[in-house]
């Protein structure tokens, strides 16, 4: 079995790496072996066009068989704490307009998460007593920092539970390859203030990690 996980930042790969004890392989990529399993790490970088290729090409050179997107991202949904962990049963872009052309893609403005993944992960938080939400992640080339921004992405996604910048891209790009994928994020900010963020990026990134070692271990 081998398993890509994909974080943005240098401090979500960083977490991954001490985690599983991976080795750099080639600029951005470490992997670690474990018997017959294969665990490959990388940064693809901030944003959905980073996201979208730096997954097609570890799977036309990897080819795994299953794919995380871990890491951290702000709170939209109401009830939501610092290091709270968001399981994305379904993904969607929250800039990309009109919704129609994405529903003529995929049949839906959604994409959906592996079902077997997704009921790994909660099992995951559950052993590890990890407070956690599945449902709606939403993406976008942007940081989410005004009210209006939230009540644009409310307009369209009511149930959108976070927001960040890359999971519906690499959900994108597994979907158009037929490979199973899950995006683990956990609250860093509350998509409102980036200082919030700089505070609490390196923990949330660290509950996202324990969750990834789960499934990866499954």
């Amino acid at each position: 079995m081998t398993t890509a996980i994909i974080g943005a930042m240098r401090i979500e790969v960083e977490t991954l790496c001490k985690t599983f004890g991976a080795k750099e392989t080639e600029n951005g990529i470490y992997v670690a072996n474990n018997g017959c399993d294969t665990v490959i790490i990388c940064q693809c970088g901030i944003g959905k066009v980073n996201a979208a290729s730096l997954t097609q090409r570890l799977i036309d050179k990897y080819s795994p068989n299953r794919i995380i997107n871990t890491g951290t991202a702000g709170g939209l949904a109401e009830g939501l704490n610092i290091g709270d962990i968001i399981i994305a049963e379904k993904a969607a872009y929250h800039d990309f307009k009109p919704v129609s052309i994405i529903t003529d893609m995929f049949g839906d403005k959604y994409i959906c998460s592996d079902t077997d993944i997704v009921n790994t992960a909660v099992a995951a938080c559950r052993e590890n007593n990890i407070s956690h939400r599945v449902g709606t992640v939403v993406t976008g080339d942007c940081f989410v920092s005004t009210e209006k921004q939230r009540e644009d992405i409310f307009a369209e996604y009511p149930d959108a539970l976070c927001t960040e910048m890359e999971g519906a891209a690499i959900a994108h790009v597994c979907f158009n390859n037929k490979v199973p994928f899950i995006i683990i994020r956990a609250i860093s900010d509350f998509a409102a203030d980036e200082k919030i963020f700089d505070q609490f990026a390196g923990f949330a990134a660290e509950k996202a990690a324990i969750i990834s070692e789960y499934i990866a271990k499954q």
